[in-house]
């Protein structure tokens, strides 16, 4: 199981910025998607939150590293739009990511 477990993750990090359903995750195994959901603790919400998160921690590297527009980096994370993203972002981080992009310049500026 733990091998499985594994798999699955490993096969998102290497696709998050892909259509990543249970289904078709689970049928790149040969899994049922019952089995596939297994591994996150028989939770559909937990798949959607494991897979959202490594999408977001993609998203804050390059939201940090680039000046991408906001919309951009959403498309290159998975993300199905510029609001999905910044939703997703606030929840996690508490700001929305051009606020975030704001503080992070202004902050790079004072110490400067």
């Amino acid at each position: 199981n733990r091998n499985r477990v594994s798999c699955i993750t490993g096969f998102i990090k290497e696709n998050f910025k892909e259509d990543l359903s249970l289904e078709g995750v689970a049928q790149s195994f040969g899994y049922s998607a019952r089995i596939c959901l297994g591994c996150f603790g028989n939770m559909e919400d937990h798949y959607k939150e494991y897979v959202q998160g490594i999408r977001l921690e993609y998203a804050y590297r390059e939201l940090t590293g680039s000046d991408a527009l906001v919309e951009e980096i959403a498309e290159h994370n998975g993300f199905a739009d510029g609001r999905a993203f910044a939703k997703a972002f606030q929840k996690k981080y508490g700001v929305r990511p051009s606020e975030f992009r704001r503080r992070q310049k202004s902050e790079d500026q004072k110490m400067s």
